[in-house]
């Protein structure tokens, strides 16, 4: 577990190969365990059921990446988990699927930061970089320098549990889209629940957004383009702000 901490937040954070989350849904880099701010826990373990095997077993900030075709046939590209063996059935993110290249990881880590990088040798270097930026605030930094052309998508579970044992009437969530370029639009997500928010911003477009609930939380998902070229890296950053609204 590695951890990096200010006076007011606490993000506590698995690395990709420390057997917390071995599903094959969610990219394994930067796999949460808790967000503390001030004492409260804005997201922890939401599940009645831990299994490590479970394809949901993640935590606060989780992020899944549109599953593409392998290099060859038989085999399933998932970025942030490795090269998967296609079973001949169509694709589907609940199951668990076996693991023909993992791919390489490495990770580095200071007072203030966490880096998780991932190759695929011949396909990608993943980068994933999440830091402190200031008392009550962090982001998530990714880029994507890819060997051949790679277009998906990927989106931000956020679960956040928001120091509640269940989502009530206290619970909002806004969404105060603003069109920004004729590519889409970035956002702001706002996720309150009693005196405290958490507000998420993007810097790429939005290119849909759903919404996914259960009695621990409630999880607005923004997804994005990612369009990765030999040469062309791509890069986006979520910016996350925890604010006191009493």
């Amino acid at each position: 577990m590695l951890k990096i901490s200010s006076s007011h937040l606490s993000l506590s954070v698995h690395q990709p190969v420390d057997g917390f989350y071995l599903g094959t849904r969610f990219d394994r880099s930067g796999v949460f365990d808790s967000v503390l701010f001030e004492g409260i826990e804005l997201a922890g373990r939401w599940f009645e059921r831990y299994d490590p095997l479970m394809h949901d077993s993640v935590c606060g900030p989780a992020e899944e990446f549109t599953v593409l075709p392998g290099p060859e046939p038989g085999l399933l590209l998932k970025i942030g988990v490795g090269l998967l063996k296609d079973d001949g059935q169509p694709y589907d993110r609940f199951k668990l699927y076996d693991i023909a290249d993992p791919g390489d990881w490495a990770v580095e880590a200071s007072e203030d930061k966490m880096l998780f990088i991932h190759q695929l040798k011949g396909i990608y270097k993943y980068r994933k970089e999440i830091c402190l930026t200031g008392e009550s605030t962090f982001e998530i930094r990714h880029e994507i320098d890819s060997d051949i052309p790679l277009e998906t998508e990927v989106y931000n579970h956020n679960f956040w549990t928001m120091g509640s044992e269940e989502v009530g009437e206290s619970r909002r969530i806004d969404l105060p889209f603003a069109p920004v370029s004729k590519g889409g639009m970035t956002y702001a997500v706002r996720i309150s629940d009693g005196p405290l928010e958490v507000i998420v911003e993007g810097d790429v477009p939005v290119v849909r957004t759903l919404l996914w609930a259960n009695q621990r939380v409630a999880c607005p998902e923004p997804y994005n383009k990612v369009k990765a070229y030999p040469g062309e890296p791509f890069r986006w950053t979520l910016n996350y702000k925890i604010n006191k609204t009493i």
